[in-house]
């Protein structure tokens, strides 16, 4: 039988809150920040921080962002 390996996620979500006003982001952060997950949390900042809304959209929300986990590389 194949011996048992690591379960590496393919994605990391990571949920970030938005205060929207006029259609833009005005404000983005983590709600949850977790150990070890700065670079993926930075990236999905990054990402809602350039996320557009119709005008005249002023709301807050929670938008769920997965980042790809390109960290496990094959050990020759």
């Amino acid at each position: 039988s194949p011996a048992p390996t690591a379960v590496r996620k393919e994605f990391v979500e990571i949920a970030v809150e938005l205060k929207i006003q006029d259609g833009r982001v005005a404000e983005a952060h983590v709600g949850n920040r977790q150990p070890g997950a700065e670079a993926f949390e930075a990236t999905a900042l990054h990402i809602a921080r350039q996320r557009r809304y119709p005008p005249g959209t002023s709301r807050t929300e929670t938008l769920v962002i997965r980042v790809a986990n390109q960290s496990g590389r094959k050990e020759p």
